[in-house]
């Protein structure tokens, strides 16, 4: 599954933020929740901020949210990067960012990869079954020659 080929990804969510001046979030920034995401395993957070020191290499965390709320995984997501990440439940989620609280802008950017993703080979639990399995056929098939 080639993860590198641009043509692969699509653009779900974007955004460009700075800290709030008035009301209930001044000086921090407003939650940053994106719309539910469905069956994509794999998806690709760029954050940057034009008015980062260069000396400031994270830009926030970025948490899966399953169910009603319930925080499932977080990931610390750098400035600048194009951070690939392999989420672990995929049914239905959703994403919420938080920044951290030196940054005074943000432009958000989260791909899905869109591509083929490859078939999951069987479980080692299967694996050893299907082994056994044919044992046990090899076997018969040796008692039924010595016949």
């Amino acid at each position: 599954m080639p993860l590198d080929r641009e043509e692969d990804w699509q653009t779900f969510f974007q955004g460009s933020f700075t800290r709030a001046r008035t009301g209930i979030y001044q000086g921090r920034f407003e939650p940053i929740a994106g719309p539910q995401i469905f069956n994509k395993s794999f998806i690709r957070v760029l954050a940057q901020s034009p008015g980062a020191r260069r000396t400031w290499w994270l830009a926030g965390t970025l948490i899966q949210e399953i169910g009603f709320g319930m925080e499932f995984q977080r990931w610390k997501v750098p400035i600048g990067v194009k951070n690939i990440i392999k989420v672990e439940y995929s049914d239905k989620y959703r994403l919420r960012f938080l920044p951290v609280p030196w940054l005074l802008d943000l432009l958000l950017q989260i791909d899905v990869y869109a591509g083929e993703e490859a078939e999951e080979g069987p479980t080692v639990e299967q694996s050893t079954e299907q082994l056994l399995d044919l044992t046990s056929q090899l076997e018969n098939l040796i008692d039924i020659g010595s016949l």
